[in-house]
């Protein structure tokens, strides 16, 4: 994972490296393949003009410096302008409001009361996190996810030895990677009805981790696996459930809120 076919890593800790390792390997790749001294970092690019005469791109930045290309590549991706809704009544609130993207580490949580509006693959991941700093956690959400497990297992060392004596080792070992997430397009593409299996799996860790009903049934989709982003956790419904001495109760949820709330003593559950 996270890893470039011709730039393997074997060195890598786990099946899914955190950030800073993740850095570092691109830094290192970057270094080794001589990238660095073509890449600019920073300029905001502030428009781009195709030249049919030179069949070349024009690309200008905020610093008035003009790139001319015969290729031009747009990879900012979808989601890298934050948008935050703006809610009625939002104004009058005194506490401190921010994107998750956008991470506003000057405020402490500890003790705090604290809302999270949306269960996307953010909110997957600053749930179980909260619920061991909050005093009161409330969670807006419009419509479940499905949520599998996360097969993140360390690699041991004997693995990373493997890799680096028998190279060859690691690349039957990315084919495998490969081919298991390939197969799940069948699924997705073709047989719909494979995904079943999947969907059990996600209502067993629903049943395993979540002792209210009421919760369960919020937790649960509706719809089928796959019509959604497919998000991955170990954590998420274990730290959303709560002892039977302490019950779930439902937020307000004026006309503009999403359609489904809860509130609860993030206190009761214990860190995981």
């Amino acid at each position: 994972m996270y890893s470039c076919s011709f730039e393997r890593n074997p060195g890598w800790s786990s099946a899914y490296a955190r950030q800073p390792e993740i850095l570092s390997y691109l830094r290192r790749l970057a270094q080794r393949r001589g990238l660095l001294p073509h890449i600019r970092f920073g300029p905001d690019v502030t428009g781009a003009r195709w030249k049919k005469a030179t069949s070349r791109w024009t690309v200008t930045t905020a610093d008035g410096t003009t790139y001319v290309c015969r290729f031009l590549i747009l990879g900012v991706g979808g989601l890298h302008t934050p948008q935050t809704p703006t809610l009625p009544g939002a104004d009058e609130f005194s506490g401190a409001v921010w994107h998750s993207s956008c991470w506003n580490h000057d405020v402490d949580l500890t003790g705090k009361h604290v809302a999270v509006v949306g269960v996307g693959a953010s909110g997957i991941r600053i749930i179980p996190e909260l619920t061991a700093q909050a005093a009161q956690l409330t969670v807006f959400q419009r419509t479940p996810a499905w949520v599998l497990p996360k097969l993140d297992t360390p690699h041991p060392t004997w693995r990373k030895k493997l890799f680096r004596a028998l190279p060859w080792a690691q690349a039957l070992h990315r084919l495998r990677i490969y081919l298991a997430r390939e197969k799940r397009g069948i699924g997705f593409h073709h047989r719909p009805d494979a995904l079943r299996v999947a969907e059990d799996v996600v209502r067993g860790q629903i049943d395993k981790h979540i002792d209210d009903p009421g919760l369960r049934k919020t937790l649960t989709p509706t719809y089928r696996f796959g019509c959604k982003r497919v998000l991955l956790s170990n954590d998420y419904y274990r730290s959303l459930n709560a002892p039977p001495a302490s019950r779930w109760s439902p937020a307000a949820q004026p006309p503009y809120a999403p359609r489904q709330s809860w509130t609860r003593p993030a206190q009761t559950i214990k860190p995981t």
